[in-house]
């Protein structure tokens, strides 16, 4: 597990002006369109059968994993992020989807804590992150993945993520 500090005081107006704002794209080109469309045709292809499923996309960004799961036939699908749309949902969901969020996260237990909140007695968290490479000793703070301009503020071994999932299922 690798992370800064550095952003634990920021508020939503420094994050808004320094990093989610409408140079993003700039950094993360495929964060716009390319990968929410991806995800979307695989998810949809992999909740087949599950198309009135109560569904919230967390971390939504600017709604298009949401938009194209509606086209797809998923009716009741909700779109959460504390930056673009930051207005909490009602209810609880069947299933909640996370596409590469939690490395934005200055308080990571919090924000599952936060998504578990959201979560229907029977249903589940689908997420997707990012891990680090295996050379991550040596390449240290030079990964890309890692550049301060992106929000990146943590970066995850498959073995953090378990962990992560564990302190969940015992808390």
């Amino acid at each position: 597990f690798v992370f800064t500090t550095f952003f634990d005081g920021w508020a939503a107006a420094d994050w808004s002006r320094f990093v989610y704002n409408d140079d993003y794209t700039r950094v993360d080109r495929d964060y716009a369109a390319i990968r929410p469309m991806h995800a979307a045709r695989h998810f949809a292809t992999l909740l087949h059968g599950s198309e009135q499923a109560r569904i919230l996309d967390f971390g939504a960004g600017a709604g298009i994993f949401e938009q194209r799961m509606r086209e797809l036939g998923f009716t009741d699908i909700t779109g959460y992020d504390p930056f673009s749309s930051p207005a909490r949902p009602d209810g609880l969901f069947d299933i909640i989807t996370c596409f590469e969020v939690i490395e934005h996260s200055p308080d990571p237990l919090a924000t599952i804590a936060d998504m578990a909140s959201l979560l229907a007695e029977d249903g589940c968290i689908l997420f997707s992150q990012t891990t680090q490479p295996d050379d991550i000793l040596i390449r240290r703070g030079s990964w890309w993945y890692l550049a301060p301009r992106n929000g990146h503020v943590s970066t995850y071994a498959d073995e953090t993520l378990a962990l992560l999932g564990h302190w969940r299922l015992v808390s």
